[in-house]
C-alpha cells in the first residue's frame, strides 16, 4: 500500500450497517453507521431484507467518502 490507500471494512449487524475508512497506519479516517428496518411477521420471528442491508452499506460508504471530503482527504483534495 502507498500513503494514497484507504480500506474501508463494512460491519452488517443485527440493525444496522456500520462503516469505517482505513489509512495504512490503521487511522481510522471516517466512520458512519446507517440502521435498516426489521420485520417481525410472527412471534418469535425477525426477519430483513437483503435490499435494505444493501441499501444501507451503499449509504455508509457514501456517508464515509463525504467525511473524507469535508476533512480534505477525498480525491477533490489529491491526498488519495
Amino acid at each position: 500500500m502507498n500513503g494514497r490507500s484507504l480500506a474501508v471494512a463494512l460491519d452488517l449487524g443485527q440493525s444496522s450497517v456500520k462503516a469505517i475508512a482505513i489509512d495504512p497506519g490503521g487511522t481510522v479516517r471516517a466512520r458512519a453507521t446507517v440502521p435498516y428496518p426489521s420485520a417481525t411477521p410472527h412471534r418469535g420471528w425477525v426477519e430483513q431484507g437483503p435490499d435494505d442491508w444493501w441499501a444501507a452499506a451503499c449509504a455508509a460508504i457514501r456517508e464515509c467518502w463525504a467525511q473524507l471530503e469535508r476533512e480534505g482527504l477525498g480525491l477533490a483534495a489529491g491526498r488519495w
